[in-house]
């Protein structure tokens, strides 16, 4: 199977906040493209023909191409979890799905539970809507984005032994556990906001400004 080393955007069927902060994201970056279900409706919205469109489609209507996938509606997975093997068939390491919230709250959840089985599969999988990103962070050193309005870390497991440097709230050697969501809604206050993790993993949410529409 042959790596690839371009990024894979998939479009899933949940709400997109904010199309300006997508489309300038898919301008600073060089990605393909895949459409699960009925997310091949905002693919069509944004002006975007993806490579691959695939899903049970019982939830918006077929798409009039005929080289879709068309999986039963009875099944094991979600159109999400599909998505996230056939990326990894193809050999993509680095993805976003798009609009995986909004909705049914059940979807938002499993979506957010894909961001294990990519974590322990060695994939850096990311959850995007235009205004909110999740993604999940293993021990070490991570230097986030100094343009997020508000940065969140709850931790994955019981808990979590974190530092944050170059915040507003900052924290040395914080035992974050999850009955006690301490670190919700930080804010960076320099250009190199740091959370090290000495123990544990943590989901980390970034909220972006969201921009008017044009």
């Amino acid at each position: 199977m042959e790596q690839k080393n371009k990024q894979l955007m998939i479009f899933l069927a949940g709400e997109l906040r904010c199309k300006v902060n997508l489309l300038a994201t898919i301008k600073m970056n060089s990605f393909d493209f895949y459409a699960a279900d009925g997310g091949y409706l905002l693919a069509d919205q944004l002006g975007i023909v993806p490579q691959k469109v695939f899903g049970d489609f019982d939830s918006a209507p077929r798409p009039p191409r005929k080289d879709i996938l068309v999986f039963p509606s009875e099944k094991d997975q979600t159109d999400s979890e599909l998505a996230l093997d056939l990326a990894k068939e193809d050999g993509y390491r680095n993805i976003w799905m798009i609009a995986p919230f909004g909705g049914r709250l059940d979807h938002t959840i499993a979506n957010l539970c894909l961001l294990e089985k990519a974590n322990i599969q060695k994939l850096d999988l990311k959850l995007y809507d235009g205004e909110n990103s999740a993604f999940l962070l293993d021990e070490g050193e991570h230097t986030l984005d100094s343009h997020y309005q508000y940065i969140s870390f709850f931790p994955w497991k019981e808990q979590a032994v974190i530092s944050l440097e170059g915040f507003k709230y900052p924290l040395d050697h914080y035992t974050l556990v999850r009955e006690t969501p301490i670190a919700v809604s930080n804010e960076p206050a320099s250009f190199a906001p740091t959370v090290r993790i000495h123990r544990g993993k943590l989901l980390c949410i970034c909220v972006e400004k969201h921009e008017e529409e044009l």
